[in-house]
């Protein structure tokens, strides 16, 4: 398997690859799915992500690892592009990313009443 199905790596770089190896994208994927649902429609750009990673994680994460995770939910259909840009703090615009109107992330497990299922009361 390749990125985004997998971390990417520089293809002529060892320290690259080790590090993609190492990596554990599903802890990351999982905080990116929490903090998108925290954000609702507002969602997080790559730079804003990285930041939440960083506070939550309590080192420094790079807004290319944040990007590639995700580029790899992107790809796998769980986000969307929002259409709306900010500014990142370099000055630069980014898009900022939601959840796609069918993933809900918590729906394996939650009781039933927190999916909007009536009882019949």
């Amino acid at each position: 398997m390749t990125y985004p199905t997998t971390p990417g790596y520089q293809r002529d770089s060892e320290t690259s690859r080790e590090a993609a190896e190492k990596l554990n994208p599903k802890k990351y994927i999982q905080q990116t799915l929490d903090f998108l649902a925290e954000r609702g429609s507002y969602g997080a750009t790559a730079d804003e992500l990285a930041q939440h990673l960083e506070a939550i994680n309590g080192r420094v994460i790079a807004n290319t690892t944040a990007g590639a995770r995700l580029t790899e939910l992107l790809a796998a259909g769980k986000i969307a592009k929002s259409g709306i840009r900010r500014m990142t703090r370099y000055g630069r615009a980014a898009e900022a990313m939601v959840l796609a109107p069918t993933h809900t992330p918590y729906t394996e497990t939650l009781p039933m009443a927190f999916m909007g299922v009536s009882y019949g009361n």
